[in-house]
C-alpha cells in the first residue's frame, strides 16, 4: 500500500495529499511530482472502491509546497483532476494569500524578540504570532524590559490588525 503525506476526510468527502517542502525558495516542483501523486491516489481508489466505508465517498487528490509548480505540473494537474497548492497558485489563493488572509504568522517575523526567545515560546507548542497573542502571559515569563516588552505587545497587535 502507498504511504500519503496528508489524509483529510469530512462529510464523506477525502482528499489525499502529498507535501513538498523545501528550505529554497527557488526550487520547483517538477511535473514528476503529480505524476507519482495522481499513480498512488489511483492505486488507493482502486483499493477503497471495494470497501463498504468509502461507498458513498467522494475523492480528491492535493499537492502542496511551500515553493512553486513548473508550467508542466500545472497543465498535468488540470488535466488529470489534481488540486495544486503553492506559495503564489492558485493565483489568489496560495499559501501566501491564504496565510495573510488567516493571519498566520510565524513567531519567527518579531523583531522583538531574540532568537533564545523565539526558541523559549516555540519549546512551549507556540509557533505562530495568533497563539503567542491569544497567550500573552507567555511574554510576562520572558526576561526582558517592560519597554521591551511593551514594544513586543505592540508589534504583536500591529500583526494581528494587518
Amino acid at each position: 500500500m502507498h504511504e500519503m503525506d496528508l489524509i483529510a476526510t469530512q462529510n464523506n468527502t477525502q482528499v489525499l495529499g502529498e507535501c513538498k517542502y523545501s528550505k529554497d525558495q527557488g526550487k520547483t516542483v517538477s511535473v514528476q511530482v503529480p505524476l507519482y501523486v495522481h499513480s498512488r491516489i489511483e492505486d488507493i481508489l482502486k483499493i477503497r472502491e471495494k470497501e463498504e466505508k468509502y461507498e458513498k465517498f467522494k475523492f480528491s487528490g492535493l499537492v502542496a509546497t511551500n515553493t512553486r509548480f513548473t508550467v508542466d505540473s500545472i497543465r498535468y494537474a488540470k488535466c488529470v483532476g489534481l488540486e495544486l497548492l503553492s506559495w503564489d497558485y492558485p493565483s489568489g489563493n496560495g499559501l501566501k494569500d491564504l496565510l495573510e488572509r488567516e493571519k498566520v504568522f510565524p513567531i519567527t517575523i518579531l523583531q522583538n524578540l531574540t532568537k533564545n526567545q523565539k526558541t523559549e515560546i516555540m519549546e512551549k507548542k507556540i509557533v505562530s504570532c495568533r497563539q503567542l497573542f491569544n497567550n500573552a502571559s507567555v511574554i510576562d515569563n520572558l526576561e526582558m524590559t517592560n519597554a521591551k516588552r511593551q514594544k513586543l505587545i505592540s508589534e504583536l497587535n500591529d500583526i494581528m490588525s494587518f
